[in-house]
């Protein structure tokens, strides 16, 4: 459960920094010199928060479904559990 908190405090982070960072763009225009650096810490953060938001996410996937294989005996079972967590990852 804390991990699909973290996940969505970093999604809320991410939206409302990429609406920040959209708005101060006056809607298209490209970027002036003296918005520059604001843009580039914005994009900074943006992407830390998105990969935060993403692992949090996988790792709460890869804990449900470490559940899921130690409960089952059936080993066809497993291996696709096992496969879907290699693709999620």
């Amino acid at each position: 459960m804390a991990l699909i908190l973290c996940a969505w405090i970093a999604a809320t982070g991410f939206f409302v920094e990429c609406t920040l960072a959209v708005d101060s763009l006056d809607y298209r225009v490209p970027v002036q010199p003296s918005k520059f650096e604001f843009i580039a810490l914005m994009m900074w953060f943006i992407e830390f928060t998105f990969v935060i938001s993403q692992g949090c996410i996988k790792l709460a996937i890869l804990a449900i479904v470490n559940r899921f294989v130690k409960d089952t005996t059936y080993t066809r079972i497993r291996y696709a559990i096992y496969g879907a967590a290699i693709l999620t990852a």
